[in-house]
């Protein structure tokens, strides 16, 4: 881009702004350079080049995701759902509490509208776990407290998935889902928002 476009563009994007968008402009602004970071992340790590790029067909993928999302946006109150989402908000469960949890609600088969399942197994648990090399070994002390904390808005995601996005599917590669929702949560002094984002990839006729 010479320098000559990339004022024009400047010039625009401040006279968007300008006309009562602000908000909304800065609000896309930071959601795709969210995804965008994602998706350069991953790229990275599947990649032995020290350097990832994304090519104009990833973008536009990543617009076509954006646009999925604030056509699904709602908001979910988690004082509206019986304390379901509460359970360990604000602190963490300890490993075995973390497990009990794991058996006790999530293992299942979660079906989507369109035919396609999520089976959650025991062996599934190992994820919450993660040793110095990455791997997912199932002791308690590789036990994450983080991926322990989110076991409610995994059980509350999977239990709606009304809100699953399917990728279209590349040439050599798994197929993959994201499921969605949006969570509004009492802080001290008011309310906060977050996504909760899920990544799901294909295994066999299962994801």
């Amino acid at each position: 881009m010479d320098k000559e476009t990339k004022e024009r563009n400047e010039l625009f994007f401040l006279k968007v702004c300008m006309q009562g968008n602000l908000k909304e402009v800065d609000r896309f602004i930071y959601d795709i350079s969210v995804i965008t970071y994602a998706r350069l992340k991953e790229k990275k790590s599947n990649s032995e080049r020290k350097k990832a790029e994304l090519s104009r067909k990833n973008l536009s993928r990543i617009l076509e995701t954006l646009q999925w999302f604030y056509s699904n946006d709602i908001v979910i109150n988690t004082t509206d759902t019986s304390d379901k989402l509460l359970s360990f908000f604000g602190k963490a469960p300890v490993y075995n509490e973390a497990c009990r949890y794991f058996d006790e609600f999530l293992i299942n088969e979660y079906n989507f509208d369109n035919g396609n399942s999520i089976i959650i197994d025991n062996d599934s648990k190992k994820l919450m776990c993660k040793d110095s090399n990455g791997r997912h070994i199932l002791d308690e002390q590789h036990y994450l407290e983080s991926r322990g904390k989110r076991l409610p808005f995994i059980r509350d995601s999977l239990e709606r998935l009304n809100h699953c996005y399917e990728f279209a599917q590349e040439k050599g590669k798994k197929q993959q889902f994201i499921i969605l929702n949006q969570y509004c949560y009492p802080i001290k002094g008011g309310q906060n928002y977050e996504y909760f984002i899920m990544i799901l990839r294909r295994l066999g006729a299962s994801v």
